[in-house]
C-alpha cells in the first residue's frame, strides 16, 4: 500500500470540526441543550360534524410543542390531531420523555429518539401514545435545529423548491345541499391557493359517490384540477371493507376527481 494512502485515511479519521469550519450561522450550535419542554393542548369545536366513510369528529385538537433552548431558540411545532389520547400524550411527554431529555443536545435527534423509545414500549398501553409523543418532540427539535442553522429545514435537507403545495383534506359529507356545498367549497380552497383536494368518499354506494362527481360540483372541482399537476385524489378511508357486494366504482366518480385537464 502506498505510504500516501495511510496520511489520507489518517485525515479521513480525524474530527469533522478539525476539518471543516462551520457557518457563523451554526457556531456554538453543535452543543446547544434543551432547558426545558412545554406542550399545549388545542380543542376546537367545529361548525358542524365531519364525517368521512369510517370517520366521524366533531373537534379539531392539536398538542403545541415547545422545546426551549440554553441558547434561547425556541423549536416548536403542533402535532397530534387526537380528542381521546391528547392528554395522555402530554402525560407521557411530561413524565417520561422530558426527564431523559433535559440537558441533552438539541442537534442529537437521534439521540433524542433512542432515549425516548422506551415510551413505546408498555405491552399494555396504546402504542399511538408512545409514537405520538416522540413526534410531538422529535417536530419541535428539528424546527429548533432549522433556526440554529438560521436555514428552513428544507433547505438543509437538498430541496430546491421555494414554495410547497398545499393539499386539503376535504369534501366531507353533509346531510344537506351535497353538490351544492361541495361546489362552493372547492372555490373555496382554489381562492385560498390550496393546490389540490383529498376527497372524502366510501361512506355511501358507489352510485351515491359517482353522484358527487357529476353536475356543477365535478365541473368547478375538474377546472380547481385542471391546473394542479395531477394533485388531487379520493380518500376512501377503508369505506369498502363493509361494503355490500362489491362493485366497481362508477367511471365518473373516477373520472370526475383524477382527471386532470
Amino acid at each position: 500500500m502506498r505510504r500516501g494512502t495511510f496520511s489520507e485515511a489518517a485525515t479521513m479519521n480525524r474530527p469533522i470540526s478539525a476539518q471543516v469550519s462551520a457557518p457563523s450561522a451554526l457556531a456554538g450550535a453543535a452543543d446547544v441543550r434543551i432547558a426545558r419542554i412545554e406542550t399545549i393542548p388545542l380543542k376546537v369545536r367545529l361548525d358542524r360534524t365531519a364525517v368521512g366513510a369510517n370517520l366521524k369528529f366533531t373537534h379539531r385538537c392539536a398538542i403545541v410543542t415547545r422545546v426551549y433552548t440554553d441558547a434561547g431558540v425556541i423549536g416548536e411545532c403542533f402535532n397530534g390531531s387526537d380528542d381521546e389520547l391528547q392528554g395522555a400524550i402530554m402525560r407521557v411527554i411530561a413524565d417520561e420523555m422530558t426527564p431523559k431529555l433535559i440537558g441533552r443536545k438539541v442537534m442529537a435527534i437521534e439521540e433524542a429518539w433512542d432515549l425516548t423509545r422506551a415510551s413505546t414500549e408498555p405491552f399494555l398501553r396504546d402504542r399511538r401514545i408512545g409514537l405520538r409523543a416522540q413526534a410531538c418532540i422529535d417536530s419541535a427539535l428539528h424546527d429548533a435545529v432549522g433556526k440554529l442553522a438560521g436555514l428552513p429545514l428544507h433547505v438543509l435537507w437538498g430541496s430546491a423548491l421555494t414554495e410547497v403545495p398545499v393539499i386539503v383534506l376535504g369534501g366531507y359529507y353533509r346531510d344537506w345541499d351535497e353538490l351544492k356545498e361541495l361546489a362552493e367549497e372547492v372555490s373555496q380552497l382554489k381562492s385560498a391557493g390550496a393546490a389540490g383536494i383529498k376527497l372524502k368518499v366510501g361512506g355511501r354506494s358507489p352510485q351515491a359517490d359517482a353522484a358527487r362527481g357529476a353536475g356543477g360540483a365535478a365541473r368547478r372541482r375538474r377546472r380547481f384540477c385542471a391546473g394542479l399537476r395531477r394533485q388531487s385524489g379520493l380518500d376512501p378511508r377503508r369505506g369498502d371493507r363493509v361494503r355490500r357486494p362489491r362493485r366497481r366504482p362508477e367511471p365518473a366518480l373516477v373520472r370526475g376527481t383524477l382527471q386532470m385537464g
